[in-house]
């Protein structure tokens, strides 16, 4: 999880891909949220599922 510390403290290369340092932070969180049940082997609530999974959406269309 050290992707948005990486980001956000190198902002000046990455902002103009990720648009909004609040916005990076929301879904770097909702990613974390998501990934470390699944990881840890720990039961994922259906909100947690959704947001992590649009949080997946939405890096990837940023790498596209």
């Amino acid at each position: 999880m050290d992707y948005e510390k990486i980001i956000l403290s190198n902002w000046d290369l990455f902002g103009k891909y990720f648009g909004n340092k609040m916005e990076v932070e929301q879904h770097f969180r909702a990613f974390k949220n998501y990934r470390n049940p699944l990881k840890h082997t720990r039961d994922l609530n259906e909100i947690d599922k959704r947001n992590g999974e649009a949080a997946v959406l939405w890096l990837e269309n940023i790498l596209k």
